[in-house]
């Protein structure tokens, strides 16, 4: 048997369909569109009828995650760091670049980081300024539109799983004291 994303994108639109979640004519910036979860929420967004921007400066995300969706009226990829300031809506600013085309977005869904406990000893410094800056710039972006503001994170917060438990499964808890 060989398995397709697209089977799991069509799982994914069904089951939000059947929950009555739509995201259509919503503007979605999505950060770290290009990487492997974020491309998918991508691929979501377009098939449900959302105008979706793809923010990802390609330091672990491939643009061959995003390839197929380049073609699409309501996908657009901007190649930036989130760590760096961006306005939407506005055509100068002195602290950073501006897309003045876009004056609206509804969500913000901020997913950029690299992910990869493998990666950490190698860019501590990149990953620090997306977790710190880059969500401060992403809530920046959602007050400043009113928009909803929707947080990822990966299971690295519940410490440093063993090496047998690499991919983390759903169930594994950590090495964090919840009480």
């Amino acid at each position: 048997m060989t398995y397709k994303i697209q089977d799991d994108i069509a799982e994914i639109i069904d089951r939000l369909r059947k929950d009555n979640i739509s995201f259509q004519d919503k503007t979605i910036l999505v950060t770290g569109g290009a990487g492997f979860l974020g491309s998918w929420v991508c691929d979501v967004l377009v098939k449900q009828g959302a105008y979706c921007i793809c923010l990802d400066n390609l330091s672990s995300g491939r643009i061959d995650n995003i390839s197929h969706l380049m073609e699409k009226e309501n996908f657009r990829f901007i190649n930036h760091d989130v760590s760096k300031p961006i306005y939407f809506g506005m055509t100068h600013h002195p602290n950073g670049i501006c897309v003045g085309d876009i004056k609206r977005i509804d969500i913000v869904m901020h997913m950029a980081s690299r992910a990869s406990p493998f990666e950490f000893k190698r860019f501590p410094i990149p990953i620090l300024k997306s977790n710190t800056l880059g969500t401060m710039n992403a809530l920046g972006i959602a007050k400043a539109h009113n928009a909803l503001f929707f947080y990822t994170s990966t299971s690295e917060v519940y410490g440093n799983p063993p090496d047998e438990a690499i991919p983390t499964s759903e169930t594994y808890f950590g090495h964090v004291n919840l009480n």
